[in-house]
């Protein structure tokens, strides 16, 4: 498996009982949302497949869309390979598409304006994904 630091643009990052990305088109006063940044996941396809039902379970992830989490396929860019876990995915700048899991009806009291899903403690709850 490769990690590589990424950024999603068009979404809010939100601490509810977890971290949570929220797409969202605008900021309250008009302007652009942040970019979050968060990892970007590969692996062969066997190790893909045991990851993907791994994180859907983490997440609370539904086919039928009941469960916590929504997942949705966006692009994504890829920041600098110096924090890779691995062989780096790609360049800094490179595009790809990714599943992005989140949670449209997250609790918003508590804007994360920074936007950067690495830099946040996990002390607020939820499970370790141990990647």
């Amino acid at each position: 498996m490769r990690a590589q630091p990424a950024t999603v643009a068009g979404a809010k990052l939100y601490l509810d009982s977890y971290p949570c990305l929220v797409f969202d088109d605008k900021n309250d006063d008009g302007t652009e949302p942040n970019n979050v940044k968060g990892w970007v996941f590969t692996a062969d396809p066997l190790v893909f497949r045991a990851k993907i039902r791994h994180l859907n379970r983490v997440h609370g992830f539904q086919l039928d869309g009941a469960g916590l989490y929504q997942r949705t396929i966006s692009t994504i860019k890829l920041d600098g390979p110096e924090r890779s876990v691995g062989i780096p995915i790609g360049a800094k700048g490179d595009t790809l598409d990714a599943y992005i899991y989140h949670r449209p009806d997250c609790e918003t009291d508590l804007r994360i304006l920074s936007g950067d899903w690495l830099e946040l403690p996990y002390t607020a709850g939820g499970e370790d994904e141990g990647f």
